[in-house]
């Protein structure tokens, strides 16, 4: 942990705390909202990939607290449950668009509960993770543009863009992907489809659809196009229970979350073995002589496989990515039996797959991180 990024996080929750109007949560005995969330550290840092700490993420959330002051007026279950949300995604909320967070009025509770929605970039980085999509993006199309779509067999998209002639709004959105050179899928939404799709959002009438409208229209066509890709088994419940959260569906976002593996792999549970038969000779000596018969002995082939030549390089990877995002995709890349088994039970092949999956998305990772880093330095 950084001093630095701690000392910054606790002076921004002193800062918080001397706005008592603002802060006080919900009658909380004095407590402020940033008080409550830096109480949330150690259960978040368990489920923060390496890429990200509690520390940074507890201080953006107090960032956003600051610009939006109608957050702070939310109940503090809705803002830790966001704090959480962003932490099991490995999404940063803030200024660049992985994660918005949105008051939202309850009208039956008659409070104020935070809301999460997922930005375009947020999407594009839970498509990317641990899937074979090589390319993926999306656009708007303006009046002036010039576009033309083929689909049949063989899908071709022509787009050149005016960029110095547009006026008005775009008229278009188009979504596509790509996972090997010869196959890619594309999606294209007018813009009376996107506003169907706004009009069911909780936040149609606040937030990123107010002020990133263009952006949030590239991730619905990117999100509708997701539903067809082959994404890794955390990134398709992810996205499942993104878009339930933004309609306030909770049957579906319940099912989704029904879905979702369990963190960690599941440790197989090898029965010992039974009591030998009691027999009226005399005992065995305690140590017999080295030439005597060996006993019969119960395999334990959990114990015999207990490291595997590999299982360093998994016990890394599996820290760096974080257990539950590790278990989603080793489950994406094995399968939901052979991927929830103890990993020292797997195949050579079958640790082959999954060290592939983890290292693929680690490196992912790694460069989102980077480019993060080099945009917020720019």
């Amino acid at each position: 942990m950084a001093r630095g990024t701690q000392a910054q996080t606790e002076a921004l929750a002193r800062q918080l705390g001397t706005r008592a109007a603002a802060t006080q949560a919900g009658g909380g005995r004095g407590r402020t909202v940033a008080d409550l969330l830096l109480a949330e550290r150690d259960r978040i840092a368990a489920v923060l990939p390496k890429t990200l700490t509690p520390e940074r993420l507890i201080m953006v959330m107090v960032s956003s607290l600051r610009s939006t002051p109608k957050l702070a007026e939310c109940t503090p279950e809705s803002l830790i449950g966001a704090l959480h949300y962003c932490a099991e995604l490995g999404l940063m909320p803030g200024p660049l668009g992985h994660v918005y967070l949105v008051p939202y009025w309850n009208g039956q509770r008659k409070v104020y509960e935070a809301q999460t929605i997922v930005g375009y970039r947020g999407l594009l980085e839970l498509i990317r993770r641990g899937s074979s999509i090589r390319v993926v993006t999306a656009y708007a199309v303006w009046p002036q543009d010039t576009f033309d779509v083929n689909l049949g067999t063989r899908p071709e998209v022509v787009h050149k863009p005016a960029w110095t002639a547009r006026q008005g709004d775009p008229y278009l959105f188009y979504a596509m992907a790509s996972w090997d050179p010869e196959t890619f899928d594309l999606e294209v939404m007018t813009r009376a489809e996107v506003d169907a799709i706004r009009a069911r959002s909780r936040a149609k009438d606040s937030g990123p659809w107010v002020s990133d409208y263009n952006e949030m229209a590239r991730k619905t066509v990117l999100r509708r196009l997701a539903k067809r890709l082959p994404l890794a088994w955390e990134a398709a419940v992810a996205i499942g229970e993104e878009e339930a959260r933004e309609y306030g569906d909770e049957s579906a976002q319940r099912a989704w979350s029904a879905l979702a593996p369990e963190a960690g792999p599941t440790v197989v549970d090898v029965p010992a073995p039974a009591p030998a038969a009691e027999s009226t000779a005399a005992p065995a000596p305690a140590a017999p002589p080295a030439d005597s018969p060996a006993e019969t002995r119960v395999s334990d082939p959990v114990a015999e496989a207990s490291e595997p030549p590999w299982w360093g390089e998994y016990q890394d990877l599996r820290t760096h990515l974080g257990e539950q995002s590790a278990a989603y995709i080793v489950k994406s890349a094995l399968g939901i039996a052979r991927g929830g088994a103890d990993p020292r039970t797997w195949t050579p092949k079958e640790a082959e797959k999954a060290l592939a999956a983890l290292r693929q998305t680690w490196a992912a990772r790694q460069r989102a991180e980077q480019a993060e880093g080099d945009e917020a330095h720019a």
